[in-house]
């Protein structure tokens, strides 16, 4: 396994908004509110290919999640005011780490904003939020065939350290 990126420097945390040029003009992550839903829906579409999602059920958890104080969503908005990408973020406490683990539960880019800086800027800021709330690890889960994914994270630093399992109830 390569060592972790650690020339990767996540961008600082602003809680507000943030504006970064991308490789395709400037996009803006902010934190998302319910009238994000119709763009995150569409994002979740492309994320969850195989997966049929009912959108009166994803829009009522969605608005748990962005009330949340355990969670934290955001968007990046390009300057045309397109939603382009998505990132949700849980915190909780782990006895494991001995402090505050950041889970990033959801990340997607639109198709064709994906290899621009979308990405990279949206977990840049995500790891810089979760360092600002005193976070020991950011953590995330991707599934097997998403290879072009686990490449970028492993970019970013991450490490493949943990196998997840799960059971339907």
């Amino acid at each position: 396994m390569k060592p972790p990126n650690k020339s990767f420097e996540p961008i600082a945390y602003a809680p507000a908004q943030l504006c970064v040029m991308a490789r395709e003009g400037m996009i803006s992550i902010r934190k998302c509110d319910d009238s994000d839903f119709d763009g995150i829906l569409s994002l979740l579409r492309q994320l969850w290919l195989d997966k049929p999602i009912n959108p009166v059920t994803l829009k009522e958890v969605f608005g748990k999640v962005v009330a949340s104080e355990h969670h934290t969503c955001f968007v990046a908005e390009s300057d045309g005011g397109l939603l382009v990408g998505f990132v949700s973020l849980s915190i909780k406490d782990s006895l494991w780490q001995e402090g505050l683990v950041a889970h990033i539960e959801e990340l997607v880019v639109d198709q064709k904003a994906r290899g621009k800086g979308v990405g990279t800027a949206l977990v840049g800021h995500t790891i810089a939020m979760a360092r600002d709330r005193g976070c020991r690890r950011v953590e995330l889960d991707s599934a097997h065939h998403r290879e072009a994914a686990h490449r970028f994270y492993e970019r970013l630093g991450f490490e493949n350290r943990a196998v997840l399992f799960s059971m339907a109830l």
